[in-house]
């Protein structure tokens, strides 16, 4: 698994950024079955200790692989460890106990700022070459895993269920690989995927049905996110479907710390409250550069682009005062997207003290649903865009706009 995760990040990342470095991978040879070692998969009896004398046992043999079978292991949280793989083979569940008190609360990060929280069902934290995988099922009370501090890691095949609070928080980490995952979740603040002042992050092949963002890429918020600058970057998001949540793909509106250089291409999105949606607001500070969206079917949406700079939620503390705290918003593509049935299809709205600049709509076909608009803007550039009508320009500047963009939206 670490050297398939190793090869992904080089493939997906060589041709712009550099990836994560590569340690050696760990022993899979070496097996820790926790029923020979005690666990009763009953899901009654706690198994939670027994599963971690066996990461612990795999860690202390330079790694290996720590297995669970078919059956229910009741847990509180456990920690991964370097060079460890923790495999949960078809119908095995690890479920978080409903005891508290065994989960004990951890430092991490809570909408942009420092806080202290109960720790989730699987806390990975200073990792290296560390992995989960398999048929299985983390179910957790609160976040499924915290992975901080990491590089090099790897989840494949698992679902995630989680109730309350983000399922996978990836926090101040570099290298980590998402693919053939579930994530289905309920309630507020249950975000699938939170790539948090992370980098090197690849998400393919996953499913997504949330109570809240499907994937959301943050890097703190205001002043704090400021002062910490670490922004959340190279991330590439591919042939994912999305098929319920606020955001499929959300950008901030934590992004005071940057972020930069994300990718998303090949994905499905339907029933979403928005397909990608950029979201700030005053005070943030901060800069979203270099986003390029590309092949993507996005229906059924309020808003299957969506660029909001009033984003009226969550305002935080010590908001930046002034011109320094209007974030910068740059480069963005958007090429060859579809879909049918949006509430709106183009929504891009900037700031007047500091317009969005650059936007380049190519090969979009939006249909079923009001045009959208756009306003202030700088140098946006419309090549064969079909709506339902022309958007409502105000404050743009580009070429393909207005007159031009009108026509083509009409366009057989």
């Amino acid at each position: 698994m670490q050297h398939e995760i190793k090869m992904v990040l080089a493939v997906v990342m060589a041709a712009s950024v550099a990836t994560a470095a590569q340690p050696a991978g760990p022993n899979v040879a070496k097996v820790f079955d926790v029923r020979s070692m005690g666990a009763a998969g009953d899901g009654e009896a706690l198994d939670g200790p027994v599963v971690q004398k066996a990461i612990d046992a795999a860690a202390a043999a330079g790694g290996g692989t720590v297995v669970l079978a078919s059956g229910t292991y009741l847990s509180g949280a456990v920690r991964m460890k370097s060079k460890v793989t923790l495999r949960l083979e078809k119908d095995a569940v690890l479920l978080a106990s409903p005891d508290a008190a065994l989960f004990p609360p951890v430092r991490s990060r809570w909408e942009g700022g420092q806080a202290t929280y109960p720790a989730p069902l699987v806390v990975m934290e200073e990792c290296e070459d560390a992995s989960i995988e398999g048929a299985g099922t983390l179910s957790g009370r609160e976040r499924c895993v915290l992975v901080k501090e990491c590089r090099n890691i790897g989840f494949d095949g698992i679902t995630f269920i989680s109730r309350l609070r983000w399922t996978l928080h990836l926090l101040y980490s570099d290298g980590v690989v998402v693919e053939n995952c579930r994530f289905t979740t309920e309630g507020t603040n249950t975000d699938g995927i939170d790539p948090d002042s992370s980098r090197n992050i690849v998400i393919r092949k996953c499913f997504f049905s949330t109570g809240d963002d499907c994937i959301a890429i943050k890097s703190g918020v205001n002043a704090e996110g400021v002062k910490v600058g670490r922004p959340s970057e190279n991330i590439s998001i591919e042939d994912c479907v999305m098929e319920r949540g606020h955001g499929a793909v959300s950008l901030g509106s934590e992004m005071s710390g940057g972020v930069r250089n994300i990718t998303i291409k090949r994905c499905r999105v339907s029933g979403c409250s928005a397909g990608v949606r950029i979201k700030t607001r005053r005070g943030r500070g901060g800069d979203v550069q270099n986003v390029h969206v590309s092949d993507c079917v996005i229906s059924h949406t309020k808003a299957a682009l969506l660029v909001d700079t009033q984003y009226k939620w969550t305002p935080g503390k010590d908001a930046i005062p002034g011109p320094e705290g209007i974030p910068l918003l740059k480069n963005f593509r958007f090429h060859t997207i579809t879909g049918e049935g949006n509430r709106e299809a183009v929504v891009m709205v900037g700031m007047a003290e500091r317009p969005i600049e650059g936007i380049w709509l190519q090969n979009i076909t939006l249909t079923g649903g009001p045009p959208g608009r756009i306003e202030n803007a700088r140098d946006v550039v419309v090549e064969s865009m079909k709506l339902d009508g022309p958007p409502e320009i105000v404050n743009v500047t580009g070429r393909g706009l207005p007159a031009e963009a009108a026509r083509d939206s009409r366009a057989p």
